[in-house]
């Protein structure tokens, strides 16, 4: 059975709820929404449908019971509470105080980290790519369409076999509605481990890149870079900077209400010079 979905993968209750719900109805076919209904003594299924599809924000009390019904911990309750905290805030300094509290809230560990094995299966870069599509208004799960929407960068088959390999690993999934539905906010691969598929995927994304120098204005792009000198010894530190400003960079994606494209952000740190020959 597929794992649960972790809420601190999430930036919004409903898509948690939504993802949780199917998780719980594969894992116990007799799971549904009158099952809650009647445990937590409601009157129609109306209330938690509209939390789980996001047309509805719920009170403090409503999200206590429900995620007593749903055993979810004290901690995860937290975070659903910050989740809709961030979700009602009004201006851009209210915002940032939640979105900091949730990432205060965030466990020390990676969210829905998927083995090696897995993304084996998805180190192709239009996989990933149609992945965070559905998240685009516009989304449409049509081979043709979502290939136009590449820029004919794959034909209609692999859009097709990507959207069944979603799926089949369970990123994707249908809601109630038969809507395409991502599983995590976001995944992250075991960091510093050596794989030929993620060299492959990255080795992609870099051909991407030499093609967007020519075949994108400056206004579509950014492309920067230093050259600077560094001991061996502050690699670790460095790394350590760059994860907590793509953090920072991921967190502006969150805040965005109805993006209408796909990009790809990328930080390159490599070692230009050799080191000397002992002797």
């Amino acid at each position: 059975m597929a794992q649960a979905p972790s809420i601190y993968a999430y930036r919004s209750l409903g898509a948690f709820l939504s993802a949780h719900l199917m998780w719980r109805r594969d894992a116990n076919p007799k799971f549904s929404y009158r099952f809650l209904v009647k445990r937590m003594r409601l009157r129609s299924t109306s209330p938690i449908a509209m939390v789980a599809t996001g047309k509805r924000l719920p009170t403090d009390e409503f999200l206590t019971r429900l995620f007593a019904e749903l055993e979810l911990g004290a901690e995860e309750l937290r975070f659903a509470q910050a989740l809709v905290a961030l979700a009602k805030a009004k201006g851009e300094e209210e915002r940032q105080l939640y979105a900091d509290k949730l990432d205060q809230l965030m466990p020390a560990e990676a969210p829905a980290e998927i083995s090696l094995d897995a993304f084996e299966f998805i180190a192709r870069w239009h996989n990933i790519a149609i992945l965070e599509m559905v998240e685009l208004p516009d989304f449409r799960p049509d081979p043709a369409w979502i290939a136009a929407r590449l820029g004919g960068a794959v034909d209609p088959a692999q859009a097709a076999g990507a959207m069944e390999l979603l799926q089949r690993l369970g990123l994707l999934a249908r809601d109630d509605e038969g809507r395409f539905q991502r599983t995590a906010a976001e995944f992250s691969t075991p960091f510093n481990v050596p794989s030929a598929a993620i060299r492959h995927y990255h080795g992609e994304i870099l051909d991407l890149a030499k093609a967007a120098i020519e075949g994108q204005s400056v206004e579509e792009r950014f492309f920067t870079g230093t050259t600077i000198p560094l001991s061996p010894r502050c690699l670790p530190e460095a790394q350590k900077l760059v994860a907590e400003f793509r953090r920072k960079m991921q967190r502006l994606a969150d805040k965005q209400q109805g993006s209408d494209e796909v990009y790809h952000f990328s930080v390159q740190l490599f070692r230009l010079t050799k080191p000397p020959k002992a002797g």
